[in-house]
């Protein structure tokens, strides 16, 4: 929600879908992942897996998501392999951990 500038107040939260799409469907978001799977094209899965978490949500993953983004690339195999680390990347800037400051 839009803040007033000349006042001080507390905004209310608001969470609708459109914000998860605009950041999904985002033409910088796609490019932004085209560019670091570019960059990653050497790393194997596994190693790929550990550098997204790291480079975008400044952790490691858990075995859970290990696995999950070892599946999606597996699923994505009739991909080209950097098509396929793209759009895991886009699915982890959804992720909220990196849309979301704690």
């Amino acid at each position: 929600d839009n803040s007033n500038v000349l006042e001080c107040y507390r905004r209310q939260e608001s969470i609708v879908p459109q914000q998860a799409l605009a950041l999904a469907n985002s033409k910088l978001t796609r490019e932004c992942a085209d560019a670091i799977a570019k960059a990653t094209g050497t790393l194997a899965d596994p190693e790929f897996i550990t550098h997204a978490f790291l480079t975008l949500l400044s952790r490691a993953p858990t075995p859970e998501e290990r696995a999950a983004c070892a599946e999606s690339l597996g699923d994505f195999a009739k991909l080209n392999a950097a098509h396929a680390r793209a759009l895991v990347l886009q699915a982890l800037m959804n992720h909220n951990d990196f849309v979301t400051l704690r």
